[in-house]
Formats: C-alpha cells, structure tokens, sequence
C-alpha cells in the first residue's frame, strides 16, 4: 500500500521566531491520525510571513 504524503504549513511571525509555540500543526496532526486509516507521512514547515519565505517553502514542496 502506498504512504500518503501531506504538508502541513503553519504562517506565523510569532510563533517561527519563537515568541510562542505553533499549536495548530501539533492539532492537525493529532486529528489525521484519528481520522485517517491510510498509511500516512507528515512534513510541516513553520514560517515567517513574508512573501520571500512564502515563496521559496511553497516552490520546494511543489518541485518534488
């Protein structure tokens, strides 16, 4: 059986530089494993928002 593959991105100043703790990806990955029964990887990125970072996360995750 195939492993699906899912990208969790959470966009925050805050949270990436460290003044808080991201728990939207941590939430999101608790749910999936309770909702899916498919094999499944995550890969989560937690960035700063600006368009520059945006842009470069998005192309190396859609470039693969």
């Amino acid at each position: 059986m195939n492993t699906l593959r899912i990208g969790l991105v959470s966009i925050s100043d805050r949270a990436s530089s460290g003044v808080y703790q991201d728990k939207g990806i941590p939430a999101l990955e608790e749910w999936l494993a309770s909702a899916l029964t498919t094999p499944f990887k995550v890969e989560t990125r937690l960035i700063q928002m600006s368009k520059p970072s945006l842009n470069k996360r998005c192309a190396s995750w859609w470039m693969r």
